[in-house]
Formats: structure tokens, C-alpha cells, sequence
């Protein structure tokens, strides 16, 4: 959690600040959230208030660990091709 309040001074640097998350649930799968914050301020550039919303990117993340695994799976058997076929 020290890692998220960490990275706020962005978002009152840029007004906005956006980042992915990964929690661990109690049954032992992970859940990835990507969030975006938006400050609000006043006509003076004073915060009013930091409005924001969160998305599960589970499934994406899942897809691309997949991607990453077949493509290692296909430069490894790449690899083992004799020079004549390549």
C-alpha cells in the first residue's frame, strides 16, 4: 500500500496519474486493477476534490502473460531449427 500513496504527488503535479495494481486474494489468485485519478480545482488552481474510477484488468493481464509465454515457447523451438530452415 506505501507504493500506491507514494506515487499521488503526480497526480498534483500532471492533475492526472493513472496505474495498474496487482492484490492478492485471500484464495490465493491475483486480481490486477488499473486506475486513473483526475484532480479538480478551483478557477484559482486550489483541489477541490480527486475524482477517479478503477478497472479489472485480470483478464487482460492473463491474456498477455499467455502471448508472452507462447511467443518464449516459439523462439525456443526456433532455436532448435537446424540453420538450413531458418
Amino acid at each position: 500500500m506505501d507504493r500506491i500513496f507514494t506515487r499521488l504527488p503526480q497526480l498534483f503535479q500532471n492533475n492526472v496519474h493513472s496505474q495498474e495494481f496487482r492484490f492478492l486474494h485471500r484464495d490465493g489468485h491475483y486480481c490486477w486493477l488499473y486506475e486513473q485519478l483526475i484532480l479538480i480545482q478551483d478557477a484559482a488552481g486550489s483541489p477541490l476534490e480527486i475524482v477517479g474510477y478503477w478497472v479489472d484488468i485480470s483478464e487482460q493481464k492473463q491474456t498477455e502473460a499467455n502471448w508472452h509465454q507462447s511467443e518464449a515457447q516459439f523462439c525456443t523451438i526456433l532455436k532448435m531449427q537446424p540453420l538450413a530452415l531458418r
